[in-house]
């Protein structure tokens, strides 16, 4: 829906967002924002705000909420008392009275902020800023980047980039800019987080349950469409949006293949809801660049799949999707901050290039679990939970370029990406978590939260070969089922060989 551009010197629009956008609007001396629809702004007599991106505020008034804050705005208070209360994937920018302006994004940083102290500028696009097109990349931060792919997602660890003048905002920060001289100054906060286990499942369901129907339930009166895929993650949320939104239209993407078995799964899905489907098919010749420019090549090129959908966000008010349920939900396999460094250096020590990357790869980790321990304050200190933190963040990291994506043309929902969801997801006691060799428990608390909201939709297959509902004497059966569909199905799987390399679009940060 809009993406933000700030320079102190008098520059000419960037050339991805002359192309993408065909409003634009200042927000303070230098500062842009960018748009094909109108853009949020709320006015006081103090400070104003524009918010880019999708938000909502659960069981408040959202209008009467950024109203109170800006009347009375102060930065150390007001900022992090935003980031905790406005739900969704957004960039915030204050500008107040007294010649500051104040930028924001989501507690997840799922919309991204890029900065270059020296430049004075600043844009929620690395592809946007000047430095880009320098040819100074940083050798470190390719294997880096190629370490972190072969480890969890391809990133960047803490503030840095592979352009050294370029930095991007972490979790609990904001940029402060001064008007007059165009001096940028990044400051911290600290929130707290809820980590407290209740004694049952049935509780944390029911939390859960909760969240998702207040978010999806603010957007209940617009024209909306849920992604649906043959997974879980996606499931759930279409299922509730659903049951809260009467003007709801499911969407996937495909490769124009009538067999693929998503579509299939959620066609099954669409009939029992009685909901229409919109199927979008993906031309790679026609996608290919626009999803360079989209995503700053950020993203792995295999999800070039969802560019058709990209171009028609702009047919909804605004579309929900399943980003990061499967992480905050499922059990990781590292108990300690110890644990998964010892792993991921493992991992990143094939691609070795000597010149202490090793050392600087491990700093880098530690400097990551440091930031995340001294600016989330957790209500019991749990090495774990740090753990399954600093897994949310780099997913959501991760996933920001397509959601940003997404942004450009509508407005995108991500429920389970937010503060919130995060929070009661650490709630969830290790006992009631699983990987998938486990079916009982694997994904057992959205499992409960599907039963509840429909039992018909959590008996479709799925692509993980079970149902989506807990075990039990009727669904037991299913899962054996399932168990043996599954071996059948790797046993005949073939590598698929696709018309590109999937991570072709890393190549100019990483060579």
């Amino acid at each position: 829906m809009a993406d933000f551009f700030y320079s102190f010197q008098e520059k000419a629009v960037p050339k991805k967002f002359s192309e993408l956008y065909r409003h634009q609007k200042a927000a303070s001396k230098g500062l842009t924002v960018f748009s094909n629809y109108e853009v949020e702004e709320y006015i006081s007599q103090k400070a104003t705000a524009f918010i880019i991106g999708t938000s909502t505020v659960v069981g408040k008034d959202k209008g009467l909420f950024l109203s109170g804050v800006l009347s009375t705005f102060n930065p150390e208070k007001s900022m992090p008392t935003l980031q905790r209360t406005l739900v969704g994937q957004y960039v915030i920018i204050v500008v107040t009275d007294d010649g500051k302006s104040y930028i924001q994004s989501d507690f997840l940083n799922v919309r991204s902020i890029y900065f270059d102290v020296k430049a004075k500028q600043a844009a929620s696009s690395i592809g946007a800023l000047d430095a880009i097109s320098a040819d100074n990349k940083d050798p470190y931060k390719a294997f880096e980047f190629r370490a972190m792919r072969g480890c969890l997602y391809p990133q960047w660890l803490g503030s840095t980039t592979a352009l050294p003048s370029v930095s991007k905002l972490r979790t609990c920060q904001y940029l402060e800019i001064d008007n007059a001289s165009g001096e940028i100054a990044v400051r911290d906060t600290v929130l707290k987080m809820d980590n407290t286990k209740p004694a049952t499942p049935e509780k944390n369901a029911f939390i859960c349950t909760g969240i998702l129907r207040s978010i999806i339930g603010s957007f209940s009166n617009y024209h909306a469409a849920s992604t649906i895929t043959g997974g879980y993650d996606s499931r759930i949320i279409s299922t509730i949006c659903s049951r809260k939104i009467d003007n709801l239209t499911l969407r996937i993407s495909t490769f124009g293949d009538p067999g693929f078995k998503d579509l299939k799964i959620a066609r099954k899905v669409a009939r029992v809801l009685g909901r229409k489907i919109a199927v979008y098919t993906a031309d790679l010749k026609r996608d290919s660049d626009d999803f360079f420019n989209y995503t700053d090549g950020l993203t792995p090129f295999e999800n070039c799949i969802v560019t058709s959908m990209m171009y028609r966000t702009g047919d909804f008010a605004v579309g929900f999707g399943g980003t990061l349920g499967t992480e905050i939900f499922s059990t990781l396999r590292y108990v300690t901050r110890d644990e998964l460094i010892d792993s991921f250096r493992s991992i990143a020590s094939k691609d070795d290039a000597g010149n202490g990357y090793m050392e600087r790869f491990e700093e880098a980790l530690r400097d990551e679990f440091a930031h995340i321990a001294s600016h989330i304050k957790l209500a019991v200190n749990e090495e774990r939970d740090i753990v399954r933190l600093f897994w949310t963040f780099a997913t959501a990291r991760f996933s920001s370029p397509i959601v940003s994506a997404f942004d450009i043309n509508g407005h995108q929902m991500e429920p389970f990406a937010t503060f919130p969801m995060v929070e009661a997801a650490l709630g969830i006691s290790y006992d009631y978590q699983g990987d998938q060799k486990t079916h009982g428990r694997f994904y057992l608390i959205p499992k409960m939260i599907m039963k509840e909201v429909s039992t018909r939709v959590g008996m479709i297959d799925s692509t993980h070969f079970a149902p989506f509902l807990p075990v039990s004497f009727f669904t037991f059966p299913l899962y054996v089922i399932g168990k043996l569909k599954a071996k059948c199905y790797y046993r005949k799987l073939k590598p698929r060989e696709l018309p590109f390399v999937w991570d072709a679009g890393y190549r100019k940060y990483y060579e």
